[in-house]
């Protein structure tokens, strides 16, 4: 017998822990924080590395700009102005802080600058050829950093951008798988819930055939068990009153049955009663008229039985004693 509607009453448990973040939120914020870190390692890596080549880069550039000045220096034998032509030179190139002309003794010939950046200067030498108008010298050129500094400000800023928008995708896609990994859990612990409540009517939706989906299973299961248990007690109590009400049915019946025979017998015991009383009298008259000439009479009166059982609470009682007759009623207690 399956019962609609089933509901157990279950005593009032204890105070309930409040509840925490759920599952999805918890992996979610997992996942942001590992995107987080993933992120900052990547900018960090990207800064060294960019950094390096950058600065690289830089050092490459300013060689090339070096050996190309070197390789444009005019020869000997014309007349040549060292100080005017590295202010050319240092005008000509636009990230350019210093150039110096040094002889092959390593003096200082000539010399072009402005003042030195606080992102500090990228420094290339270059030799000069023999034919030179300074031979055998060299020529340095020092060029700015801050062109690198703003660059690698720049790409910070990409990776930044980028990194936040995979953190943002991270917690948002970690939150979504969370939320279809969880939904069965949440399912089965809602169906627990109402168990554990009282109510055996919610039923856990099953998902596959994995761990979780036996689990699932189970708590199904288990609620069917429950009610079909509900059931069996319910069919049992109904044929427990229908017993006791046939019982008492029949009590009911032999009590009336009872009672009818009790009354029977105190009608006999009244009428034995009176039987005797009319013999006594009977007898008293005729020894009256005839003294001493009815002895039958007297033991046809004395056989009667002197005493007569009504009820276990009623005894009536005939006795005669000689010629004289005598009927009593008495009640005794149950």
């Amino acid at each position: 017998m399956d019962p609609s509607p089933t509901t157990l009453d279950t005593t009032a448990p204890g105070p309930r822990r409040p509840a925490g973040p759920r599952f999805h939120q918890r992996v979610a914020r997992t996942m942001a924080a590992v995107a987080l870190a993933a992120v900052v390692l990547l900018v960090l890596s990207i800064w060294l590395a960019g950094r390096g080549l950058m600065l690289n880069g830089m050092r490459l550039r300013a060689e090339g700009v070096a050996a190309s000045t070197a390789a444009a220096m005019p020869r000997g034998g014309a007349p040549f102005d060292a100080a005017s032509w590295a202010d050319r030179v240092r005008a000509a190139t636009t990230d350019a802080v210093a150039v110096l002309v040094r002889d092959a003794a390593g003096r200082e010939v000539a010399r072009a600058e402005v003042a030195e950046p606080e992102a500090g200067v990228v420094v290339a030498l270059a030799p000069l050829a023999a034919d030179a108008a300074v031979p055998q010298g060299s020529l340095e050129v020092r060029l700015d950093r801050s062109r690198l500094s703003g660059l690698l400000a720049l790409a910070m800023a990409a990776v930044m951008a980028v990194g936040l928008a995979l953190i943002a995708a991270a917690a948002w896609a970690g939150g979504a798988v969370a939320r279809r990994l969880t939904g069965p859990v949440g399912e089965v612990a809602a169906a627990a819930a109402s168990l554990a409540a009282g109510d055996l009517r919610l039923r856990p939706v099953i998902h596959g055939d994995d761990e979780l989906g036996e689990v699932a299973r189970s708590v199904a299961q288990l609620g069917a068990g429950l009610t079909r248990m509900i059931g069996d007690l319910r069919g049992a109590a109904a044929q427990v009153d229908a017993a006791t009400g046939s019982i008492a049915s029949t009590s009911r019946a032999q009590h009336k049955a009872v009672a009818g025979q009790s009354a029977a017998l105190e009608q006999a015991a009244s009428t034995v009663a009176e039987v005797a009383l009319a013999s006594r009298i009977a007898t008293e008259n005729a020894q009256l008229v005839h003294p001493g000439e009815c002895p039958g009479v007297s033991r046809a009166v004395s056989v009667i039985s002197p005493t007569v059982t009504v009820s276990p609470s009623r005894t009536v009682r005939s006795t005669f004693t000689g010629g004289n007759a005598s009927a009593m009623s008495s009640s005794a207690p149950g």
